[in-house]
This record gives C-alpha cells, sequence and structure tokens, in this order.
C-alpha cells in the first residue's frame, strides 16, 4: 500500500509555540549578525554596495512570526521585464529547438547541427544572447514598460511569512535595508503600492555586471561594503 505523503504546514499553520520558537532562533542569528548589520535582520548575501536584490529575515513586532523577504530594487525589476519581452522576442524571430538545448547542455553536438543560441542571419548574425541584450536596449528606451514600488505578503511559505519588495532606491545596502524595515513596522506591517509607474531609458540601467550575483556568506566574516 502507498502511504501518502502528509502535506507540510505552512508557517501560520504551525503551532503557536513553534513559531515563537523559530522566531527565537531567527532573532539569535539577527543579535549574531548586529555588528555588521544593525540589528534589524540577517542574510546570507554578501552585501557589496551595489545590490540589485537581496535575501534576508527580519522579525515582526509580533512575538511570533518573522518575514521571509526577497528585496530588488525598481531599476532591476525593469531590466529584468525588458529582457524577459526581448527574450520573447527572439523566439519569435527564431523558435529555440529544445532538443537541441538539451544537447548542448549534454555537451552533445545537435542532431540538426544548428547550436541554438549560435548566430542566425534573423539576429543581423549575432548570437541569440547577444540579440537579446541589444534588443533589451531598444525596449528599456520605449519606455513602455512599467514597474511600481510596491510590497506584497505571501502565507504560503514554511518559514516564515513570505515578503516581496520592490523598492525604488539606487542600491540595496545596509541602510537602506534597515530604512525600509523601520518603515515597514511603523506603517502597521501592511503590503502597499505607489501607483507611480517608474520606467528607465538604457543609459540609465547598468549592464555590464549582475546586479543579482549573491555569495552565501557570514556577514561578520565578509562585513557589507554600505555605499
Amino acid at each position: 500500500m502507498i502511504k501518502k505523503r502528509k502535506k507540510k504546514k505552512t508557517f501560520t499553520q504551525l503551532p503557536r509555540r513553534r513559531r515563537k520558537t523559530l522566531r527565537f532562533f531567527m532573532k539569535r542569528d539577527i543579535d549574531k549578525a548586529a555588528p555588521a548589520l544593525g540589528g534589524l535582520f540577517f542574510t546570507n548575501d554578501y552585501l557589496y554596495g551595489k545590490n540589485g536584490l537581496v535575501d534576508c529575515y527580519f522579525l515582526s513586532k509580533d512575538n511570533k512570526t518573522f518575514y521571509n523577504v526577497t528585496l530588488e530594487t525598481t531599476r532591476l525589476a525593469y531590466k529584468d521585464k525588458v529582457r524577459h519581452i526581448a527574450h520573447d522576442n527572439s523566439e519569435k524571430l527564431v523558435p529555440i529547438d529544445h532538443d537541441a538545448v538539451w544537447d548542448s547542455l549534454c555537451n552533445r553536438k545537435p542532431k540538426n547541427g544548428v547550436d541554438p543560441y549560435g548566430p542566425h542571419p534573423a539576429f543581423g548574425n549575432l548570437r541569440r544572447y547577444d540579440w537579446i541584450d541589444a534588443e533589451s536596449r531598444v525596449i528599456a528606451d520605449t519606455r513602455t514598460v512599467q514597474v511600481f514600488e510596491e510590497v506584497t505578503l505571501h502565507y504560503d511559505y514554511r518559514c516564515g511569512i513570505g515578503l516581496h519588495a520592490t523598492l525604488n532606491v539606487a542600491y540595496l545596502t545596509v541602510d537602506v535595508i534597515n530604512t525600509f524595515i523601520r518603515r515597514f513596522l511603523a506603517n502597521g506591517e501592511k503590503p502597499y503600492r505607489i501607483d507611480t509607474p517608474i520606467s528607465y531609458s538604457a543609459d540609465e540601467l547598468e549592464w555590464n555586471y549582475d546586479e543579482s550575483v549573491a555569495a552565501l556568506v557570514d556577514p561578520l566574516e565578509n562585513p557589507p561594503v554600505n555605499q
């Protein structure tokens, strides 16, 4: 007889005592990292002064709750949107042969002899991802894509309450993160959206490095760069 796996409980479905215990362990991590991060949050992401994406945790005012957080800048959100559109446009021009992609991943020569990411006449003889980079800049300059500063809460997480925030800031530094946490707690820990659309030109975005790069580190052994 095949046994059914028990469905894992979300954080909010856990007994009160268990939630308080998990919050206690999170507070311990936050307190330990306080000399580097300021005492309001904990992260294993390396904060190098120009992060566009950070995963972290911070405590609710409620003594049984903490937040499992993903922060991103509006600039990174905008760049992700325009790149997604550019990628879709590339597939409309030249559909991706997924069998050839699998062959490429397995270091095999594609059966059809065509590199799915190689130069193509439809891309002006550029490689697919070089064309996507160029197309992304064109789309960005149209300013038809819009993003918003907003915070959403998600109650289906198993470790804390999920919080996704897109912030209209240049970079996610220690000071910026702490300022956001203080404001969120002071405003009643509620989701919000600022209905002023935000767009960027290609020149206002940074294309030469990955803003979402994150190395798992100990914040005390790898102190953040707070620019």
